[in-house]
């Protein structure tokens, strides 16, 4: 609420370029977390177009980069997200910035799991994990893991992918981040219910 009434106010107010450029990039990190990837994306289009005012940290429109990045990937925007993906790849890689290059691998790897191309979101997950690892970003990395699960479900590797969700549930149950065990779960019974095993699939789900 106090966000919308933010958004509201930098528009009908003489407010700076930062402020409007946090606002909005923070309505659309929050949109993203809601699950509405289109409002995101306009949200931070609209924010990037701010980007470019002098002055600026250099900290707030790379982060933007990051949000736009996930939103552009959720929404199977390829050529956007390879465009996106390069110009926070030429700030964080060199800088070593281990936060946004885990974040980086991570959309890049929902964008090919959209895409039919596991294999490669497989490769993304593991490079995210490596990153978050590097920077105990536990966040970062459980949802890597997540991706990781998916990708292998994806491959038809149950085995695989049922070893990686049982060494992390336990972490993620503990952190509370009971959405991931369960979209986990919901991978995993889907994949069941494709072999044949219909029981498991049911107490799975």
């Amino acid at each position: 609420v106090r966000l919308s009434d933010a958004v509201f106010l930098c528009a009908h107010r003489d407010a700076t370029p930062l402020a409007q450029l946090v606002v909005r990039g923070a309505a659309g990190l929050v949109a993203l977390m809601l699950g509405e990837p289109e409002r995101a994306h306009a949200e931070l289009v609209t924010a990037a177009g701010l980007a470019g005012v002098a002055g600026l940290p250099e900290a707030v429109p790379v982060l933007l980069l990051g949000h736009r990045l996930y939103a552009a990937a959720a929404l199977g925007r390829e050529a956007e997200s390879a465009d996106v993906a390069r110009l926070l790849g030429e700030v964080c890689i060199p800088a070593g910035r281990g936060l946004l290059c885990a974040y980086r691998h991570l959309a890049l790897g929902v964008l090919a799991l959209r895409s039919g191309q596991a294999l490669r979101a497989l490769e993304r997950a593991d490079a995210c994990i490596e990153q978050a690892a590097a920077g105990s970003i536990g966040l970062l990395s459980a949802l890597g893991t997540l991706l990781r699960v998916q990708a292998l479900a994806d491959q038809h590797r149950g085995q695989e992918a049922r070893d990686v969700f049982k060494l992390a549930s336990p972490g993620w149950l503990a952190a509370g981040l009971n959405r991931l065990a369960a979209v986990a779960r919901l991978e995993l019974a889907m994949l069941d219910a494709r072999s044949g095993e219909q029981d498991r699939a049911r107490k799975g789900l």
